[in-house]
């Protein structure tokens, strides 16, 4: 089920919020003065209600925010934050990271994930192609909680999301021989992932199967760490992760998500790895936003 909101509901209210604070969407007294006068605009708790109830349901929630694309991208980019905090804290990306109390520019949170000529082919948000199953900030071990992914152009053919839930993994796991050997290893054992020069450890499954479970992946980078650290197919770790990627590959577990002009994909981070199809339209352009 999507949620539907007509932009023209609320692009006045969020303009006028803006405009009288000398503070950047992303500050909390923009946000709970955008909240407050939210308060009378009819089915708009009610439509977040839904889509927090379809995140916690089914790990992805999809809005569409209807004329949104009619507003110029620098206002898109600020009502996408304000409207994000109806899910989490939006959390700024690459070195504003850590810039706790500081006046975070849009750019830094609702990030650009488009083709570049200057494009780093190990960062599919700066590429064309297809992108490898993964979660966020597999690399952290905090990572943010929920993203969302705001279509303000979507590719011609192709760019589609690809959708797994490790919940169903994990349970697809537990009904195979070994399978729970493999559970364990991945609970209780680091896998090297990749990162640019050198690899560090990474447990892909965290409590499995508790309300605090967070799976961590990311297959081409663990692949490559895997390739650094000459670690062989006996290796138990190895042995474990061929079990887990032969389930990932199962289409069976795999949800396809298209995104057309004003649609908004929400992913639970902890909860759901994902991919992309490949594309090759390089005015393929969405907004990415994550959140604590």
């Amino acid at each position: 089920m999507t949620t539907i909101f007509n932009v023209e509901d609320f692009s006045e209210i969020a303009k006028d919020v803006i405009s009288g604070e000398d503070l950047p969407p992303s500050h909390p007294a923009v946000h709970e003065k955008f909240n407050a006068a939210m308060k009378n605009i009819p089915g708009f708790s009610r439509g977040w209600m839904e889509v927090r109830g379809a995140l916690e349901a089914d790990g992805y929630a999809l809005l569409k925010v209807e004329k949104l694309n009619v507003l110029p991208l620098g206002f898109i980019r600020d009502l996408a934050i304000l409207l994000t905090h109806q899910i989490g804290t939006p959390n700024p990306a690459g070195v504003f990271r850590e810039a706790a109390g500081a006046l975070i520019p849009s750019s830094a949170i609702a990030v650009d994930v488009r083709p570049r000529r200057s494009g780093n082919r190990h960062d599919p948000s700066t590429v064309d192609g297809a992108a490898p199953l993964h979660t966020d900030s597999s690399f952290s071990l905090k990572p943010e909680r929920y993203f969302g992914l705001w279509c303000v152009n979507p590719a011609e053919t192709g760019g589609e999301s690809v959708l797994i839930d490790s919940r169903e993994v994990v349970g697809e796991l537990r009904k195979l021989s070994g399978g729970e050997r493999c559970i364990d290893i991945l609970s209780n054992c680091n896998l090297p992932l990749w990162m640019e020069s050198k690899s560090m450890p990474v447990r892909i499954l965290t409590e499995p199967g508790s309300s605090r479970a967070i799976v961590r992946f990311h297959e081409s980078r663990i692949a490559r760490g895997i390739i650094d650290k000459e670690l062989p197919d006996s290796d138990p770790r190895v042995q474990a992760l061929c079990l887990f990627m032969k389930i990932l590959s199962s289409e069976r577990f795999s949800r396809v998500v298209p995104l057309d002009r004003d649609e908004v994909l929400f992913i639970d981070n902890h909860r759901m790895i994902h991919g992309r199809r490949d594309f090759s339209d390089r005015n393929r352009h969405m907004l990415r936003i994550r959140m604590t």
